[in-house]
């Protein structure tokens, strides 16, 4: 019996002694889990990345840039600014339309189209419904964001003086334009040829 009980003694001594220590075993650090699961994080910054910006401006409640997703109609576009105005012509504009990236779309009212201040650009050939720094008029540069009569009307005694704009970068070279309104217009604006 003492005998069993030895050998088994030295059975588990032998068992222990063959055991890997603990440095031995593979410990997957933060970084590799986050390689090997995609997070919350991760997932939302690719969706992220999946939207573009769209300007909306006129007769809707909430004008202003939306990022949306490829796909997005205008009528979408114009629930998630809270619906037209009580004045907007809905009949004026496609609103089945899909939309761009980086598109200018402009709701008008009633009394724009009855007056004919108003016409789409769709059939006004307008680039990508981009403002057109070389034909674009005081109004049309003031839908564009922090640009108001002073700055709409800079641009266009620019124009006047030095000749059409020959690429987007030269509007950093009307006075009260710098490179951080600049950053907020470029994507919104075009240059077509003068006239």
């Amino acid at each position: 019996m003492v005998s069993l009980l030895l050998s088994s003694l030295v059975l588990a001594l032998l068992a222990l002694v063959k055991l890997p220590s603990p440095q031995a075993v593979p410990i997957l650090t933060g970084a590799m889990t986050d390689h090997a699961i995609p997070t919350a994080a991760a997932t939302s910054a690719g969706t992220a990345q999946l939207l573009y910006p769209v300007y909306l401006v006129g007769a809707v409640v909430r004008p202003g840039i939306y990022q949306i997703e490829p796909g997005t109609c205008l009528y979408e576009l114009i629930d998630m600014a809270g619906g037209l105005s009580d004045s907007a012509a809905s009949d004026a504009v496609n609103l089945a339309a899909p939309l761009d990236k980086h598109q200018f779309v402009r709701v008008p009212t009633r009394q724009e189209v009855e007056r004919g201040i108003w016409s789409d650009p769709a059939t006004t050939g307008q680039a990508d419904s981009l403002v057109d720094l070389n034909r674009a008029g005081q109004a049309d540069l003031e839908t564009l964001p922090g640009i108001g009569p002073a700055t709409a009307r800079a641009i266009i005694a620019f124009r006047e003086k030095t000749g059409p704009f020959a690429c987007i970068e030269d509007l950093m070279k009307v006075p009260g334009i710098k490179e951080a309104r600049y950053e907020s217009l470029r994507d919104l604006v075009c240059v077509g040829s003068g006239g």
